[in-house]
């Protein structure tokens, strides 16, 4: 996969594939400790002991028509640029967790995490989706902090009787976290 969107796209279809009701990603750069990490944290079915060491080898799936590479390839990618992945679950909450170095030279770039925000919100219009992508950064007077967040129950309470899947309101998810991204961008 050629940048980081694609693989959270593929990530966090996991979670919905665990019957998931609540989904929350979170991405942070970190400009002062050169880091780049993604969370994602579910309250799905969750991972059994016995199979949470077998879920990054290449060969290991549970999935009847896919295979269940994204695991161990992601894992490959983290350890590339200089990170790891880090995995735990119980029945009802998963954490994953990626961290890289944001300097290695295998690192991705974001890609359009817009696209895959929104698409993931089509697909799974029942799941609850919480988005938070926050950067820190050193000044020359102060560490800074700028965090973007989109959350879909919010984002519910306001459609009253519009589908979160209508072509309007995607339309408008869209651009919403397209826009944050950029303004987070701009903070650098």
């Amino acid at each position: 996969m050629n940048d980081l969107s694609l693989w959270i796209l593929d990530l966090a279809q996991n979670s919905y594939d665990a019957h998931a009701k609540d989904v929350r990603i979170f991405i942070t750069e970190d400009f002062i400790e050169n880091q780049w990490m993604l969370e994602i944290i579910d309250d799905g079915d969750g991972i059994t002991e016995e199979d949470l060491p077998k879920v990054f080898d290449p060969f290991f799936s549970k999935k009847q028509k896919r295979f269940g590479l994204g695991l161990p390839l992601f894992s490959d990618l983290c350890k590339e640029c200089e990170g790891l992945l880090t995995l735990k679950s119980s029945s009802k909450k998963t954490i994953l967790q990626g961290i890289m170095n944001l300097q290695s030279v295998n690192m991705l770039d974001l890609g359009k995490i817009e696209e895959t925000i929104t698409a993931l919100i089509c697909m799974n219009p029942m799941v609850e989706l919480y988005y938070e992508h926050k950067t820190i950064r050193k000044t020359s007077l102060e560490t800074k902090v700028n965090t973007f967040t989109l959350d879909t129950k919010e984002i519910r309470k306001e459609l009253k009787e519009l589908s979160i899947q209508s072509f309007v309101v995607l339309s408008w998810i869209k651009k919403y976290i397209k826009n944050g991204i950029e303004e987070l961008k701009e903070g650098l």
